[in-house]
């Protein structure tokens, strides 16, 4: 069984801990960066099964400048309904990008910072021996 207490498994772990947290900070607050703030519509709810639950990715219309456009949301959840109108973030020197900006990038810095404490709490733990 693996153990935190192993060297190489709390560097293992550290590494781990850094890209997901170096990507949940990339995720919140630089991919969005220029993005342009609209309402979007959603047309269509895809339904994804993973296992024991299902995901719903919404497909949403919004206009830029007079034109419309459509695309899926990359990010899925269980509240998604036909007609909802949600905020969507495009790119607006390609308006067809967009995403809801997410709370995905939040979730893996909290799950970077988590790893990260059971390191440090390990580590203090086993100087204390």
């Amino acid at each position: 069984m693996f153990s935190v207490r192993e060297p190489k498994m709390k560097i293992f772990a550290g590494i781990l801990a850094a890209i997901v947290l170096i990507a949940g900070v990339y995720m919140t607050f630089f991919q969005s960066r220029g993005f342009v703030k609209t309402t979007a519509s959603i047309t269509d709810v895809r339904m994804d099964s993973t296992g024991e639950s299902m995901i719903y990715y919404p497909t949403v219309e919004y206009t830029v400048d007079g034109k419309t456009y459509t695309t899926e949301l990359d990010t899925g959840s269980g509240s998604y309904r036909i007609g909802q109108t949600l905020s969507v973030l495009y790119n607006p020197d390609n308006p067809a990008v967009a995403h809801d900006g997410g709370s995905i990038g939040l979730y893996l810095m909290i799950a970077g910072a988590v790893i990260l404490a059971v390191i440090a709490f390990s580590a203090i733990k086993e100087k204390q021996r």
